[in-house]
C-alpha cells in the first residue's frame, strides 16, 4: 500500500479521504495535515464539517507526516489568493526533493509547473487530463445515446463532488458503466474525467467571445467520452450557482444554463444547502429550474452546510458554516414523508438511498 498523506486539510477534502481509497485502492490515508490557524489539528477529519468520525486524526505537522508518506495529495484551490495554500507549492517542493510522489490539484504558473516537474520523479498534476482521441467525422450536434444526469448546486457549492463521487462507486459496484465528468482536477487523479474544456470554462479562463467553439469542443469532447468508455450512464457535476442569492454575487445559473443548453439532461440532482425549506417553496424552485434549464429538481441532497448571511451580506462574497450531521438527516426525513425527493447524503443510509432513487428513475423512467 502507498502511504499518502494531504495537505493542506480543510472540509472540502472531506470527499477525498473517503472516496481516494475507494478509487484507487493502492492508496491509504496515514495523515492529514492541516495549516496553522484553522483550528482542525488534533480533531477526527469530520470534526471540519461537523460530520461523523472518520477514523483519521488531523495533524498540523506536515514534516513530520511526510517523513511516514510516500505520496504527498495537495487538493484543489488557489494558490494565489486563498491564505490555505500559501505555503502548499513549497510543501510540495519538499515532498518532492525527499523523493514522495506529487498529486497536485491546484493550478500551477507555468514557472511553477517546470521548478515542480524539474525536482519531482513522479508528478500527477490535475490539470492534465487523459487524452481521448476519436476517429470520425461529423458536423452534427451531439446526442448522447445514454441517460445524463446533472449533478448540481442550487446558491452555494454543497457537497457536489462528494455526491458525484458516492453516485459513481454504486453505479459501478452494480456493474453500471459510468463515466463521471466534472471541473475538480481530482477527478483524474480518480480514473474519471477532470475536464480541462470545464476547468477553463468555470475557472476563468474562456473569453466570452470563444463559447461558439467552446460548445462546440464540448460536444466532441462528450462524444469521444461515450465512444471511447462506451458508458450506460453520464454524471456531469456542474460548479456554480442555479440560482443567484440577495446577499452576495454567485454565478447566478449562468454556468448550468450554458450547460443545459450543449447538452440536455435526463435527470438532475441539486444539492443545497439547508434551508427551511416548505412544499410550497420547493414547488416553485422546482418550477423555476425546469422553465430555466430543462431540468429540475428531480432529487435533492440537502447539506449540513448553511449560509452565514451576515458575514456575506458584509463580505459580499460566500460565507457558510455547518450544522450537526444529525439535525439534518432529521429534517430531512421529515421533508420525505411529505413525499418530497429529499435526501442527505451525509451518512451510508442517506446515500444508498439517493443512488436507488436516481437508479429506478434511470431504469424505469
Amino acid at each position: 500500500m502507498h502511504k499518502l498523506v494531504i495537505y493542506p486539510y480543510s472540509p472540502s477534502c472531506l470527499p477525498l479521504c473517503k472516496f481516494f481509497p475507494i478509487f484507487q485502492s493502492k492508496y491509504e490515508f496515514i495523515d492529514l495535515v492541516s495549516p496553522v490557524g484553522l483550528s482542525f489539528a488534533g480533531h477526527d477529519a469530520g470534526f471540519a464539517a461537523n460530520r461523523s468520525d472518520l477514523g483519521i486524526v488531523v495533524h498540523g505537522d506536515i514534516s513530520k507526516a511526510l517523513d511516514e508518506a510516500d505520496e504527498l495529495l495537495v487538493p484543489f484551490g488557489d494558490l494565489k489568493n486563498d491564505p490555505v495554500f500559501y505555503d502548499a507549492f513549497n510543501v510540495m517542493c519538499q515532498a518532492a526533493e525527499q523523493g514522495k510522489t506529487v498529486f497536485c490539484a491546484p493550478r500551477l504558473t507555468h514557472s511553477q509547473y517546470k521548478k515542480l516537474k524539474h525536482v519531482a520523479s513522479s508528478l500527477h498534476y490535475g490539470f492534465h487530463e487523459k487524452s481521448y482521441r476519436a476517429e470520425y467525422r461529423t458536423t452534427n450536434i451531439y446526442k448522447p445515446s445514454v441517460p445524463v444526469v446533472f449533478v448540481h448546486n442550487l446558491t452555494l457549492e454543497a457537497d457536489s463532488f462528494e455526491v458525484t463521487l458516492s453516485l459513481t462507486q454504486r453505479f459501478r459496484r452494480d456493474g453500471v458503466r459510468v463515466s463521471a465528468i466534472g471541473a475538480r482536477p481530482e477527478y483524474n487523479f480518480l480514473g474519471m474525467n477532470g475536464s480541462s474544456l470545464l476547468l477553463n470554462f468555470f475557472y476563468g479562463n474562456q473569453r466570452i467571445d470563444s463559447v461558439p467553439e467552446c460548445i462546440k469542443a464540448f460536444h466532441h469532447y462528450l462524444r469521444t467520452i461515450e465512444l471511447s468508455q462506451h458508458p450506460d450512464v453520464i454524471l456531469i457535476n456542474i460548479p456554480g450557482a442555479a440560482i443567484p442569492t440577495p446577499n452576495y454575487y454567485n454565478e447566478t445559473g449562468v454556468y448550468l444554463y450554458l450547460m443545459s443548453q450543449i447538452v440536455r439532461p435526463d435527470y438532475a440532482v441539486v444539492c443545497m444547502p439547508y434551508a427551511d425549506l416548505t412544499v410550497d417553496a420547493f414547488q416553485t424552485l422546482h418550477t423555476n429550474l425546469q422553465l430555466k434549464f430543462s431540468c429540475g429538481m428531480d432529487l435533492v441532497h440537502f447539506s449540513n452546510k448553511v449560509l452565514h448571511v451576515e458575514q456575506a451580506r458584509h463580505s459580499e462574497k460566500e460565507q457558510t458554516l455547518y450544522l450537526p450531521e444529525q439535525e439534518i438527516i432529521n429534517k430531512t426525513k421529515t421533508l420525505r414523508e411529505t413525499g418530497l425527493p429529499f435526501y442527505s447524503a451525509l451518512i451510508e443510509e442517506e446515500k444508498e438511498s439517493l443512488y436507488q432513487s436516481l437508479l429506478n428513475k434511470l431504469t424505469v423512467g
